[in-house]
């Protein structure tokens, strides 16, 4: 799974969601926003796994 995987799934199971997330282009890891609603989460993380944890922490908190 990579990236574009990652968004593919997300706004299909969030329809209003918007994600943007990059590779980091100065070291390994990755960042970007992820957003719904008005909500918004600034991400930054160094694994793919960590990428995966942060933003479906995010997007439980702002579909309850």
């Amino acid at each position: 799974m990579d990236i574009k995987d990652l968004k593919t799934y997300w706004t299909k199971k969030y329809p209003q969601v918007d994600v943007n997330i990059w590779d980091r282009y100065d070291k390994d890891g990755y960042v970007g926003s992820i957003s719904h609603n008005g909500e918004r989460a600034d991400i930054s993380a160094d694994t793919l796994g960590q990428l995966i944890i942060k933003c479906e922490d995010f997007l439980r908190k702002v579909k309850r």
